[in-house]
């Protein structure tokens, strides 16, 4: 990991939890553009909490090399915005899914927050984020397994940032999963668990990443 100054923005005039989303957003643009120049290599960046960024390179695949992995029962509502219509801005940046799901995590860790200190927020399914793009992430490393083996094989650094984030991910998802509910959230776990078109999601879980969210 790497450490990082972090200087935050205040916003006032949206709910805690989208400040957060957004401003990870910008933190991992700026990881991004700083170490693209200063590595010299296709790298995108990741604000993994606490002062920390994650740096990976891409492999060598697209987004459109994800999708044929993110089986129909598990796509969710974000699923059109940023596999469909997204698709022309971040193809060609195969780990982006990554910078979006850092960012929700973020976002409902801040919304577990607010409750534990009776603030009081509306009404949002905050947590299903991290979830859903758990479910895209594994399709991710799904699909450089298959797509670029090599990189698969000898990247600690994106297997480790996978792992961590699941982990993250599956933590506050579990906190908020009943603060926060939603039909749509529980039916895409139940989904991910049972469903047979999603078999290959759960056995790459429990092959690769301890089992997390299907054990």
């Amino acid at each position: 990991m790497t450490r990082y100054l972090i200087t935050f923005h205040i916003f006032t005039l949206q709910k805690r939890s989208t400040n957060v989303h957004e401003t990870v957003h910008g933190i991992n643009n700026q990881l991004r553009n700083q170490y693209k120049l200063e590595l010299k290599k296709n790298v995108n960046g990741f604000y993994a909490g606490n002062g920390c960024g994650i740096i990976i390179e891409n492999p060598k695949l697209t987004i459109r090399d994800i999708i044929p992995y993110i089986p129909q029962s598990v796509r969710g509502y974000r699923f059109d915005l940023y596999f469909v219509k997204q698709l022309g801005d971040w193809n060609d940046v195969p780990t982006y899914p990554m910078d979006e799901w850092v960012s929700y995590i973020a976002g409902a860790e801040c919304a577990i927050d607010d409750i534990k200190h009776n603030i009081i927020i509306p009404k949002s399914d905050y947590v299903s984020g991290s979830l859903e793009f758990s479910i895209y992430c594994t399709a991710l490393a799904i699909a450089v397994s298959k797509k670029d083996p090599e990189y698969w094989k000898n990247n600690e650094q994106f297997k480790n940032a996978i792992q961590y984030f699941l982990i993250k991910a599956e933590k506050v998802f579990n906190e908020g999963q009943d603060k926060f509910p939603s039909d749509k959230q529980d039916k895409l776990l139940f989904n991910l668990r049972n469903e047979e078109s999603t078999k290959e999601l759960r056995d790459f879980l429990s092959q690769e990443f301890q089992g997390i969210f299907v054990d």
